[in-house]
């Protein structure tokens, strides 16, 4: 028999997409979520083989590739561990995934639905948004190129950020606040966080509809569009694609180098230097968030409230 898919995606669910052993991010990319590659690897706790590590005779085929004799480790940690299969008898792989997932419990606990409070919508890191609303349980599709970058559309992309307004504000994701970067942990990468606050911005190009914006980052975060914000010793940098940033408006609130605006969106925690003391983040989706009268302008009139004179 083999693990099948359902149970690959169980596993990979259940395990937060992290190392079980490490707590590594197994879905990988070097450009901001452009390009990722699945790097993690479903390991057997009893051996799959009569003559591999931890095998037992006695267990069934059905058994031994069902989520409970499962879990999710790097490729580092895989081979490290069926090649000592001394150092990780079973009881010690069981009693991993079992703390792995309690940790994810805790993580979770303070977690809180987000809802979308964009009032427009500068940047959509659609191959991101795609992994986070299927794991929220909704998805959206659209049959046009985005190769060169979502300005390049032209009049197809409002069709594009209507998709993706409706999306936003029917999944609900769980995510948290964002924290005090001021004393950040590396428990912290990966982690999904939401933010309404004042940004720095630098190095945004001006908007080109004849431009192809998919090879545009370099990485390197002196060169590279950005919007920052400091905490103490600590620096906070999301990394902004030109392939994902929106309108003409958009590009224009990206592009001062040395100004600021006020963005909100998601983002998640990509790496912790701390050596630079400098968090990079790769935002999931920003904009310009509603101000307290936008939902009394959009009303419709038949849901205003209405006085009674006495």
């Amino acid at each position: 028999m083999a693990v099948s898919p359902k149970t690959r995606i169980q596993v990979w669910g259940e395990s937060a997409a992290r190392c079980a052993h490490c707590k590594e991010q197994l879905i990988y990319s070097e450009d901001s979520g452009l390009h990722e590659s699945l790097i993690g690897e479903v390991c057997h706790i009893f051996a799959q083989g009569k003559n591999g590590p931890r095998a037992n005779p006695h267990i069934s085929p059905e058994e031994l590739d069902s989520a409970n004799n499962l879990l999710l480790l790097c490729r580092k940690h895989h081979k490290y561990v069926d090649d000592h299969p001394e150092l990780f008898p079973v009881e010690r792989l069981a009693e991993i995934k079992i703390k792995h997932i309690e940790w994810i419990v805790r993580q979770l606990s303070i977690a809180k639905s987000w809802d979308c409070n964009l009032a427009t919508l500068h940047y959509l890191n659609i191959p991101r948004l795609t992994i986070l609303s299927a794991m929220s349980g909704e998805m959206v599709t659209y049959d046009i190129d985005t190769s060169r970058g979502l300005y390049c559309l032209g009049e197809k992309l409002l069709g594009v950020m209507v998709a993706y307004q409706g999306l936003l504000e029917k999944m609900h994701p769980k995510v948290i606040d964002m924290p005090d970067f001021a004393e950040p942990y590396d428990d912290q990468i990966g982690m999904i966080f939401k933010f309404s606050d004042r940004f720095r911005t630098k190095n945004a190009p001006w908007p080109d509809r004849e431009a192809n914006y998919s090879n545009y980052l370099k990485g390197d975060i002196a060169k590279d569009p950005q919007v920052y914000k400091k905490f103490g010793d600590w620096k906070l940098v999301m990394i902004i694609d030109p392939m994902w940033i929106t309108t003409s408006t958009a590009f224009c609130d990206f592009a001062p180098s040395g100004g600021h605006n006020i963005f909100s969106g998601l983002a998640m925690v990509k790496t912790i230097n701390h050596d630079d003391k400098i968090i990079t983040a790769t935002p999931l989706v920003m904009g310009i968030p509603k101000s307290p009268l936008h939902d009394i302008f959009n009303m419709d009139i038949n849901e205003m409230p209405r006085t009674i004179d006495v």
